[in-house]
């Protein structure tokens, strides 16, 4: 049983410390796991704003960094749990999100987020689409149906590294399907009759 105050925060500290270790760990676990289930990947890109560096894992970690310097700095020391812990749960936070901002389209269809894959959407179910900018940054506009049969819509940011490429794709797996045939007119006489 703990003595005084100090050692109920330093085990509570600890035990919050381990919390965030465990789900951030977990998380990133679960990311990995599932890029590496993707099969068949054939264009890859993060989204978000930064050229897709999660802001907040960052953010968390310079703190970190700058929390560190300071206690280095005046001379106090930095128990040993809290010095590997804060940067690993930092670390894998940030590995979890920047993986879970990826783009990932294959040759089955488009996986806009990793950690739910069960939210792809297939080629085969993609109804209609269009190329738009906003801004100067392009992006494509699909309309599909999801497995309940509701008409759905995704804004898929393109980066213009990207651009070419996921053209040409869309250009390969769709637009055969959407290609009106026109058959050759009938002439006056064809008319009449």
């Amino acid at each position: 049983m703990p003595d005084s105050p100090a050692d109920i925060f330093f085990l509570l500290h600890a035990a919050v410390l381990s919390v965030f270790v465990g789900a951030t760990s977990v998380s990133m676990l679960l990311a990995v796991i599932s890029r590496i289930r993707v099969r068949k990947p054939l264009l890859v890109w993060r989204t978000g704003k930064f050229y897709g560096i999660p802001i907040g894992p960052t953010l968390f970690l310079a703190i970190v960094a700058v929390a560190f310097l300071a206690s280095a700095w005046t001379g106090r020391g930095i128990a040993p749990h809290v010095m590997t812990g804060y940067p690993a749960g930092g670390v894998f936070w940030w590995i979890a999100t920047w993986l879970c901002r990826s783009v990932i389209v294959t040759e089955y269809g488009i996986i806009h987020d990793v950690t739910c894959i069960s939210r792809a959407v297939s080629w085969s179910q993609i109804t209609d689409y269009f190329a738009a900018e906003d801004d100067g940054r392009a992006y494509v506009v699909f309309f599909y149906e999801n497995d309940d049969g509701e008409r759905c819509r995704m804004n898929l940011p393109v980066p213009e590294s990207q651009r070419a490429p996921f053209e040409q794709l869309i250009s390969r797996k769709l637009d055969p399907r959407f290609r009106c045939t026109m058959r050759e007119p009938y002439d006056e006489e064809a008319l009449d009759e």
